[in-house]
């Protein structure tokens, strides 16, 4: 199991009702990386839907449909694409950190965004 590099504490679990935390990071350091990394928003995909949708369950929980198929990372892409714009900023400030081949993701945008 991993564990803190600072104090050796382990990681957080995953809430029950989905909201945001950051899992895997000791609750002591977590609010500093917070700050480093900018927003943490978290993301329910599902990819080859019928059309590309966002909808904002609040204000960092979103429901990303896309129409592309979850194969070689092309949904992954589009789902940065399609947070960027509902986000109003570039996708390259925002930071894929957990869920990759998860329906449920995390991301960070940068610190100055």
């Amino acid at each position: 199991m991993r564990r803190c590099a600072d104090c050796g504490t382990p990681p957080l679990r995953q809430a029950q009702d989905r909201q945001t935390v950051l899992v895997g990071l000791a609750p002591h350091i977590s609010s500093s990386l917070v700050k480093k990394m900018g927003r943490v928003i978290t993301v329910l995909a599902k990819a080859s839907a019928q059309m590309n949708k966002v909808e904002r369950v609040d204000d960092t929980t979103f429901r990303i449909f896309t129409t592309e198929p979850s194969e070689k990372n092309k949904a992954n892409e589009a789902i940065t694409k399609l947070l960027a714009e509902e986000l109003d900023v570039a996708p390259s400030t925002l930071t894929l950190v957990r869920g990759k081949k998860s329906r449920l993701k995390k991301f960070t945008t940068a610190a100055d965004a």
